[in-house]
């Protein structure tokens, strides 16, 4: 059984490690061959049937995307809200489950398979509780995200999640709620609102109610972006997330009661002692992800431990590593796309590793309970290091001294009380209210003692890109922790370890520069480094107190290239696009120093001046714009950068000015450049005839959003580029592009998104199988 699960699951993984499903007719053929050999060969036919029913549900994803007729247009839709709605300052965001689209204009309507999108409402959005219906008229467009170097997977993740579409309410006058009650396939969402608003009246004027919530019920939106920060340095964020530790402690707590009780039950009479609390365990465990709303998380903590359960009812002496290998293989089959989840290879490994540890402490430790823990533990997260340095690029060090306090308080203090403080406050607020006073006050230490840690030197320590051979010998190396050897040995696998943690940074030559122009939607972030220094042009948008382009591109760019430090950073103008993320990147990593074309409130910064040069590393930066006494607007008041490698490849970066500060520098008579930032993101107000023929750059980068609302880069800009020979790149397009500029190969570019491109990612058009024939 156990080779067939494995089998199974790594069917799974085999198909998403592909970079396109293949059609049906390949699907069929293996299916035959798969029958063929069903009894000689069992593991390698449990193989196909994993990796067949991934490709089902991966073609049923693709296939429920909306055609180009429905995206990029105003749309009316009918669905059903689903899941708790996210509110901030600026909008709403909530997941509808479609019943219906129809086109405006041609007035097309199509009844829709209940398939997801992910709809914001911008702007003095009613309130919005799940299980209700409505009819919106929305502007929808194929699932979309950033594309850098290190960056998050966006489209990966809204692929794993099976949503098709992202969008915005258009016209919230003609926005309809249909009054009926809540929808019967979403109740359980609508009781999860209703208890979230008595959740809200208990928990009312305390200073850690977002805290409170994210354990009572997953819902991590009233977490302050500081108090995140806190939790990722000292690696115990996992604790914010309702997932196989909550509800094994709500469960654990729920068995302890039912043993109490049984002796005084009825029911004590038919049923054993061990079936009872099993039960109650059980029940306990799926009312607490009831309440997280069986996210993915939650379902595969439950599927973990209902399996354990029934394994445990029906056969007492089952292999506990067999039942963990069923479980595994049971949750794949459910959903295959959890393989693609961090989450999912992170529990799984917990309690695999936590198995082999209680073996080894029957064995070794008898008598030494608290020392087992301990040593458990510490395992633990040692095993669990791999998976952080492959999904996210960092580890912290000081995690075990964290989680080693942070997990009892949290786990078996806290997520119980919290858990039956829910269950009150069901049934009356004011003793809900009550109880959370203690809970508030315990949070208070646990927040004040991640703070401290995580101000500790290399608390959270970075890895530079992790390839595969990193994650082979990181593995290896936590393997040989885990085995039941000596200290020493142990000892030495730290010490060997070592090497990870030395930065592998790939740097320009002398007198050679690289600019990457990172994708940051409507917005523009620049990174140039020359041998020994960075500089960072523009710092992307700041989209929500939790949301901005420094810490969702820029910081995750620099620390995979194995940067600490950037040596000056220059913002253009003050217009958000461009200046919106400046105070994140300030906070996550040491600048040296900062120029800005005018003064921008709360950054101490130095003017940027025509005149202004500095040469690092024999390549030369000026400043060519704005002058002194230069008034015109403030996109024209934009700091124009000329950077000049030591051969003499000029990269041009622009900012927003427009056709006066065009007219500027052409009297000043440039020359050519090899690499332009296209001014104001192509915009028709910039990239006069006159600047494109005097400047004749060999290539142009528009940083702009996907199908942008301004329609940049505008196509009389893409022809003025076109005429002149240069080649474009759009970074809504290609994603990041880097540029490496100087000696014998003078220019060398690569552009992120088609390097990436996967079937999961919204340009796939599923014909890379035919190409191959």
């Amino acid at each position: 059984m156990a080779v067939n699960a494995v089998s199974f699951v790594l069917g799974s993984v085999f198909l998403f490690a592909m970079t396109s499903v293949p059609p049906w007719w390949v699907c069929a053929v293996l299916a035959a061959l798969a029958l063929c050999v069903w009894r000689r060969l069992p593991p390698l036919c449990w193989c196909a049937c994993g990796f067949l029913l991934a490709a089902w549900h991966a073609h049923s994803v693709i296939d429920a995307r909306l055609g180009a007729e429905w995206l990029n247009r105003e749309v009316a839709v009918t669905g059903v809200v689903a899941g708790l709605p996210e509110r901030d300052e600026h909008k709403t965001r909530f997941l509808l489950v479609l019943e219906q689209a129809c086109q405006i204009e041609p007035g097309l309507c199509e009844s829709l398979a209940r398939p997801q999108v992910r709809i914001s409402w911008y702007r003095d959005a009613p309130l919005i509780r799940a299980g209700q219906r409505w009819r919106l008229r929305v502007k929808l467009r194929e699932p979309r995200g950033f594309m850098n170097p290190g960056g998050f997977d966006y489209e990966k993740w809204l692929f794993q999640q099976r949503i098709i579409a992202t969008g915005y309410v258009r016209n919230a006058e003609t926005a309809v709620h249909i009054e009926d009650q809540t929808h019967p396939v979403h109740w359980m969402q609508g009781m999860r609102w209703w208890l979230k608003q008595r959740l809200h009246a208990a928990l009312e004027g305390r200073d850690h109610a977002g805290l409170v919530m994210a354990l009572a019920m997953g819902d991590r939106s009233g977490i302050e972006r500081q108090q995140w920060q806190q939790f990722i340095a000292t690696g115990t964020n996992h604790l914010l997330a309702i997932s196989g530790l909550h509800i094994s402690l709500v469960a654990a707590f729920a068995a302890m009661l039912a043993t109490v009780l049984w002796k005084n039950a009825a029911v004590c009479r038919r049923v054993s002692r061990h079936s009872f609390a099993l039960g109650c365990a059980l029940l306990a465990a799926f009312c607490y992800a009831g309440l997280a709303g069986f996210s993915v998380p939650t379902q595969r903590a439950l599927l973990m431990f209902g399996t354990v359960v029934v394994l445990s009812l029906i056969a007492r002496h089952q292999n506990r590593q067999h039942g963990l290998l069923l479980a595994l293989a049971i949750v794949c089959a459910l959903d295959p796309l959890v393989v693609l989840s961090a989450g999912f290879w992170m529990s799984f490994a917990a309690v695999a590793i936590l198995l082999s540890v209680y073996a080894f402490v029957q064995d070794n430790r008898r008598g030494k309970r608290l020392l087992s823990l301990v040593r458990g533990h510490l395992l633990i997260t040692i095993g669990l290091y791999p998976f952080g340095l492959w999904f996210f690029g960092h580890l912290s060090l000081i995690s075990p001294l964290a989680n080693l306090v942070a997990v009892p308080m949290v786990g078996l203090l806290l997520t119980p009380v919290i858990f039956v403080a829910t269950l009150l406050s069901m049934i009356t607020v004011p003793l809900a209210r009550f109880v959370f006073v203690p809970v508030d006050w315990l949070l208070s230490l646990v927040v004040t003692l991640l703070a401290a840690l995580s101000d500790w030197p290399f608390a959270l320590t970075h890895v530079s890109a992790v390839h595969n051979p990193v994650m082979l010998w990181s593995a290896g190396l936590a393997v040989l922790c885990l085995l039941p050897l000596s200290w020493r040995l142990r000892w030495l696998a730290a010490v060997v370890a070592l090497p990870l943690f030395i930065p592998d940074v790939s740097r320009p030559a002398s007198g050679q520069y690289e600019v990457t122009f990172l994708d940051v939607g409507q917005g523009t972030a620049i990174v140039v480094r020359t041998r020994e220094h960075v500089l960072v042009y523009d710092t992307g948008a700041r989209f929500s107190d939790r949301f901005n382009a420094a810490d969702a591109v820029i910081l995750p760019f620099l620390r995979t290239g194995g940067l600490r430090q950037v040596d000056r950073l220059v913002i253009s103008h003050a217009d958000g696009d461009h200046s919106g993320g400046a105070p994140a990147l300030l906070d996550g990593i040491q600048v040296d120093d900062v120029m800005v074309s005018a003064p921008l409130e709360s950054i101490n910064a130095g003017l940027c001046r025509t005149g202004q040069t500095w040469v690092w590393d024999d390549v030369q930066f000026e400043v060519l714009h704005p002058d002194e006494s230069y008034s015109g607007s403030k996109n024209d008041r934009s700091c124009v950068l000329m950077i000049t490698s030591g051969d003499g490849v000029r990269t041009l970066l622009t900012g927003d000015i427009e056709a006066r500060g065009e007219r500027q520098l052409i009297e000043r008579g440039l020359g050519a450049v090899a690499i332009l930032l296209s001014p104001h993101h192509g915009s028709a107000t910039s990239s006069s005839r006159d600047f494109v023929r005097m400047l004749a750059p060999e290539f142009v980068v528009h940083t702009t959003g996907f199908r942008n609302r301004y329609g940049f880069p505008h196509l009389q800009v893409q022809q003025t580029y076109r005429q002149q020979g240069t080649v474009q790149f759009n970074t809504a397009i290609s994603g990041a592009v880097t540029f490496t500029l100087g000696g014998e190969q003078r220019i060398d570019v690569s552009a992120y998104r088609p390097q990436q491109q996967t079937f999961w990612h919204s340009d796939w058009r599923g014909n890379a199988w035919e190409q191959r024939q």
